[in-house]
């Protein structure tokens, strides 16, 4: 292998402030929120990196008193390749990311369920989820509705500030391929239209533009006590989300939600309600002292994920814990060990089956299989 000293001439490195990297408990992870991908390091690499940066390669060597030359060469040598790092005479002159997170919004996301029984005022709820500057909705709906309902929800939103919707309804009959792409193109707030219940699971339309993506899929979705899944395929790489994940929680920060009763809540799977939405606002309810406890409870301060590789680049959940009265109780869902580094179906584990029955989930609720593309800035 070429020397990677003669390559750099002895210039001192820098990793790219884009990269941010995170220790876990038996490994660790280098996290591009410009490419939108992850890298799983060794923790001997992340100290480096963490500890060196803006060192020059014999001064890494010179720290382990040249007793690993070739290990840090091969390390250097593919942060280099893979475009992790650079070298510069003047390091001095590139100052780390800030990793601060806003949002011009009292709330920046919201969760609508739908049944059978649902009858909530869409003008109405569109308006005030638009004064309180929420810029994305996703309505789920457990039971079947036509085409037609649905035209006039997004018709509902016209006049509304919310930006992008995302639908999630069980396959009607009339869902003709042709009639949904002609859908999606005249409502282009519609981001993803997912038919659950289908008769077969297949990706109908992927948009180039990154709106009006159509999906079908045979799983069928009855109620909210499917949410809060935690898996690979759930995990958003990019700098909105990384930033918030950092101080907030990744699932509850700036949301509101409302029930299939209308109830408001933090997520529809959670028992608090802070109003129902026939009697008191959305601004009133998100008065109420309870109702932003959970947004500054970032994975830092959650059991076993403070110590997980993935954390700042997962969901959350605070509706299912494995400690179901501890509110910084480990998500139920999750069967990710970052000891071993290993996944399991969760449910299969026994030491969840107590929490389970304590949510009714004794039979265990099917997982959520993940679209196969990303929506990057818009999921809840």
């Amino acid at each position: 292998m070429e020397n990677i000293e003669a390559m750099t001439n002895h210039l001192p490195f820098k990793l790219f402030s884009c990269v941010l990297p995170v220790r876990g408990a038996r490994r660790c992870a280098l996290v591009d929120v410009q490419r939108h991908v992850f890298r799983l390091i060794p923790e001997g690499l992340f100290e480096i990196l963490r500890d060196m940066d803006g060192s020059s390669i014999p001064e890494v060597k010179g720290a382990f008193q040249g007793e690993h030359d070739a290990l840090i060469d091969e390390y250097f040598a593919w942060l280099e390749r893979e475009e992790l790092i650079f070298f510069t005479e003047t390091p001095e002159l590139f100052p780390p990311i800030d990793w601060r997170w806003n949002a011009p919004a009292e709330i920046t996301n919201a969760i609508l369920d739908l049944d059978q029984d649902s009858a909530p005022d869409f003008p109405a709820v569109f308006e005030e989820l638009g004064a309180l500057g929420c810029k994305h909705v996703q309505i789920r709906c457990f039971c079947e509705k036509n085409l037609p309902f649905w035209e006039d929800v997004l018709a509902a939103a016209h006049r509304s500030r919310v930006t992008s919707i995302e639908i999630l309804t069980r396959y009607h009959p009339d869902f003709d391929k042709k009639r949904l792409f002609d859908f999606c193109q005249r409502f282009p707030r519609v981001i993803l239209f997912t038919a659950h219940a289908a008769p077969a699971t297949e990706q109908v339309y992927g948009a180039r533009s990154g709106i009006g993506h159509i999906f079908f899929t045979e799983q069928a979705l009855d109620s909210a006590a499917h949410c809060g899944v935690i898996l690979p395929d759930f995990f958003t790489v990019n700098i909105k989300n990384v930033s918030e994940a950092l101080h907030h929680n990744s699932c509850l920060n700036r949301k509101i939600s409302i029930d299939t009763h209308g109830n408001i809540k933090n997520c529809p799977s959670m028992p608090q309600s802070f109003g129902n939405i026939r009697t008191t606002s959305l601004h009133t309810a998100l008065e109420h002292p309870d109702f932003r406890k959970f947004w500054h409870l970032n994975k830092d301060q959650v059991a076993v994920c403070r110590d997980c590789e993935f954390r700042y680049i997962c969901t959350d959940c605070r509706a299912y814990l494995e400690q179901p009265h501890d509110p910084a109780s480990k998500p139920l869902k999750c069967g990710y060990d970052p000891y071993t580094c290993q996944w399991e179906e969760w449910s299969n584990n026994p030491l969840k089956h107590q929490a389970m029955a304590h949510y009714g989930l004794s039979s265990p609720q099917p997982t959520p299989k993940p679209v196969d593309y990303a929506i990057a800035d818009t999921t809840c």
